[in-house]
């Protein structure tokens, strides 16, 4: 088994574990320490993204990560690689509610699905994305109150979480470019901005391409390098953002004056990132011949 210890194919898969997200040495001070307690109102819809992660093929990356987790453990890998910090597990308390139709089923299998139904693609302010469960690590006692024919269980259990640290280095894809900046995407994570002052100086927005160009400076002359969309980008997470965006009752200047118009869509959690050092871009900016 020590041959083995590598991490060969699990390299794609970027998690860490950080039970209790618990902050270690050089971590971010800003971490919440101990248990997660999940009040509803807390759980904010991804949906901006346009993706339904509870399609087949999420339910397949769920299954990737919690095996990649299993089999790293299993081959004895203490420590996974530097690009393998994006997603923490996060230890949670949450009481969930069984159906009694769904009692012929296993309690845990129940369980796992209600929380993956409650928590996945959603935002927990301060937190992060939440991707998919990971294990449960204790059930309480179950109650059948009056009026009500299903259980309530009180569960503690592990969550894998999108939550990158700030200063780490990701690889995403240009999603596109804006006067704001450059939009740029995971995948399954679309918010994250590098506004001008972050790109590889100088820089200039080409208003007929709509697209950022950094204008090279060699011997020869300036190089327009364009960053163009569908590029893979290599970037610093600089900062982030968690915004509540829980529905709130309209005040009354707002209600004396109301307007047709639909109030624009703020996303819960967003990232802002940075190319502005050397190495970072483009990856075929960098790529040696």
């Amino acid at each position: 088994m020590q041959g083995r210890k590598s991490w060969g194919q699990l390299a794609f898969l970027p998690i860490r574990e950080q039970v209790g997200w618990r902050a270690s040495k050089g971590a971010s001070k800003r971490e919440p320490q101990g248990q997660i307690l999940l009040p509803p109102v807390s759980l904010r819809d991804h949906d901006h993204l346009q993706a339904n992660l509870f399609s087949s093929s999420f339910r397949l990356i769920q299954e990737i990560l919690v095996l990649g987790f299993l089999c790293a453990w299993h081959w004895g890998i203490d420590k996974p690689p530097a690009q393998a910090r994006m997603f923490v597990l996060v230890e949670m308390v949450d009481t969930v509610r069984i159906p009694p139709w769904q009692f012929e089923r296993k309690l845990n299998d129940s369980i796992a699905e209600e929380l993956n139904k409650k928590l996945a693609n959603k935002v927990v302010y301060n937190v992060g994305l939440c991707i998919c469960l990971f294990d449960i690590t204790k059930l309480e006692d179950s109650y059948v109150f009056p009026g009500d024919g299903a259980s309530h269980t009180k569960v503690h259990f592990r969550y894998v979480v999108f939550h990158p640290f700030l200063d780490e280095i990701l690889i995403g894809k240009i999603k596109g470019c804006s006067p704001e900046g450059v939009h740029v995407s995971l995948g399954f994570f679309d918010d994250i901005l590098i506004p001008p002052e972050s790109l590889q100086q100088p820089a200039k927005f080409d208003e007929a391409e709509q697209m950022w160009v950094w204008e090279y400076e060699t011997e020869e002359g300036a190089h327009d390098l364009y960053m163009d969309i569908g590029e893979e980008v290599r970037f610093r997470v600089v900062d982030e953002s968690f915004v509540d965006t829980s529905p709130t009752g309209p005040s009354s200047a707002e209600a004396a004056s109301a307007s047709e118009e639909l109030p624009k869509k703020e996303a819960p959690y967003t990232l802002v990132g940075s190319i502005s050092e050397p190495g970072l871009g483009l990856l075929s900016w960098w790529t040696s011949s």
